[in-house]
C-alpha cells in the first residue's frame, strides 16, 4: 500500500495544473445598460458620425494586420459600425 502512494507525483501534478491555469483571467462582469432607447440611439449616431475616411482607413489597416481571431473580436464593433455607415450612405 505504501508503495502506491507517491507524494512527489501528486505535487508534480498540482504544479502542472497550476502552471496551465496561470494565465487564466476571469470574464469581465457586464454592467447592465440603464439608458433609454433614445439615449442609446443618440450615442450610436455619434459613433457613426465619428467614422470619417481617416478612421475607416485606420480600421482597414488594423483589420489587415490582425493575425489572430482574437484581434478581429476586438475590432468587431467598429467593423459593424463601418458597414452600417456604408449601407446608410
Amino acid at each position: 500500500m505504501a508503495g502506491r502512494f507517491d507524494p512527489s507525483s501528486i505535487m508534480q501534478n498540482l504544479q502542472a495544473l497550476s502552471d496551465s491555469v496561470g494565465g487564466y483571467e476571469p470574464p469581465q462582469i457586464r454592467v447592465p445598460d440603464n439608458r433609454t432607447r433614445a439615449e442609446v440611439r443618440e450615442d450610436f449616431e455619434k459613433r457613426l458620425e465619428e467614422l470619417d475616411l481617416a478612421a475607416l482607413e485606420e480600421l482597414k489597416d488594423k483589420a489587415i494586420d490582425a493575425d489572430e481571431p482574437e484581434d478581429f473580436f476586438v475590432l468587431k464593433d467598429d467593423l459593424e459600425n463601418s458597414l452600417i455607415k456604408f449601407l446608410r450612405f
